[in-house]
């Protein structure tokens, strides 16, 4: 089993976070040509990806701020500390060589280490994560394609830390920058997470001391796989069916979901560092049921401040229905109610009970 690379991760504290996905307007991907929208080129997008019309030196480009408000001092640069790329979700096609250009502002373009060809992806589903070092700065960054597969299509992510909270960063906040390298790092790891859904499994590495001590149900785990394993060997240990084969649409993707929800959990057990905002439920399911009290209960607050936010009442909304999470949705529908007349809800995105629910809130306001 091969491990999984480690995919780019969200840190609220220090904004280590995962752009060109839902965090990022479809104004800001553009492209050298393309034969649909540039911003189906978004990592993990379910139903298509960028795809070029058929020239040479194609790219896709993402801007990494809002280029007005760069301008006008309101919003700081990145520092890319990694990117991740896909092919097609459908198609058989995909990236297998591509190269790094960006610019810090908005005119001249760089060549990322003297124009060093990246290795892609090996099919069109595989997550191929790539470090940069060193890191760069930048506002904008381009992929253009040298080998490819069928046709030249890209799902990307870029990884990045906020130059303005580098500025500012204390040993604290080092010491997590730090903990969250060795996430699924090969150095030095002496376990092996393995995420198995179905006949499907993924291989997450650890080490043994950091889980042991961060978290009482992995040191029992560890305690008893030691007493089952030669000691000389890798540690294994088995977690099954965080998503369950029946609940995505394959095999492959149930592994490939289970996966990320695990490298979250860890994530947090490493360095305490909050789930991204999409696999929030998720992983409160995890840690409820490994007993990670500390991560269930963090979880649990955001999940009913997001719901109590304006911005973010009516997604949180949607999902609690989803999740049949009741106390989160009534918070949620609290939050519309009041403030109903400046939120923006999507209602072709709603079903026909969530509607019912909402109105049934709002009336008499």
């Amino acid at each position: 089993m091969d491990p999984l690379p480690p995919p780019p991760h969200h840190n609220a504290n220090l904004q280590h976070r995962q752009l060109a996905m839902d965090d990022l307007p479809p104004s800001a991907f553009t492209a050298s040509s393309s034969v649909a929208s540039p911003s189906y080129g978004r990592l993990h997008f379910p139903l298509s990806a960028w795809v070029a019309r058929g020239g040479q030196g194609e790219y896709l480009q993402i801007s990494l701020v809002n280029k007005n408000r760069w301008e006008n001092g309101d919003e700081e640069g990145h520092t890319v500390t990694g990117v991740a790329t896909q092919g097609h979700p459908v198609e058989p096609w995909w990236v297998t060589r591509y190269t790094l250009q960006y610019t810090a502002d908005f005119m001249t373009w760089v060549d990322y280490n003297r124009g060093e060809v990246q290795k892609g992806n090996t099919d069109n589903h595989q997550l191929c994560v790539v470090t940069c070092s060193p890191t760069f700065k930048a506002v904008a960054i381009r992929f253009t394609v040298v080998e490819h597969v069928g046709r030249q299509a890209l799902r990307v992510g870029v990884q990045s830390v906020s130059i303005k909270d580098t500025h500012v960063a204390g040993p604290g906040e080092q010491l997590k920058v730090d903990l969250l390298k060795l996430v699924n790092a090969d150095e030095y790891a002496d376990v092996a997470v393995i995420v198995q859904s179905g006949r499907e499994q993924r291989t997450i590495l650890g080490h043994k001391c950091i889980l042991a001590s961060r978290s009482s149900y992995f040191a029992d785990a560890l305690r008893q796989c030691e007493r089952q394993q030669n000691r000389s060997k890798l540690t294994q240990l088995v977690i099954e069916n965080i998503v369950p084969p029946e609940a995505a649409s394959s095999p492959s993707e149930a592994c490939r979901m289970s996966c990320e929800i695990m490298l979250a959990v860890l994530t947090y057990i490493y360095t305490s560092v909050p789930p991204p905002p999409h696999l929030l439920y998720a992983v409160g399911r995890v840690a409820h049921q490994l007993h990670l009290g500390r991560l269930s209960s963090l979880t649990e607050t955001v999940l009913l401040s997001r719901a109590r936010d304006p911005d973010t009442c009516a997604e949180s909304f949607t999902s609690a229905f989803k999740e049949g999470r009741s106390d989160v949705q009534h918070t949620a529908l609290h939050t519309i109610k009041t403030h109903w007349k400046s939120i923006n809800l999507d209602w072709e995105k709603l079903c026909k009970d969530q509607i019912l629910l909402i109105i049934s809130a709002v009336e008499g306001t």
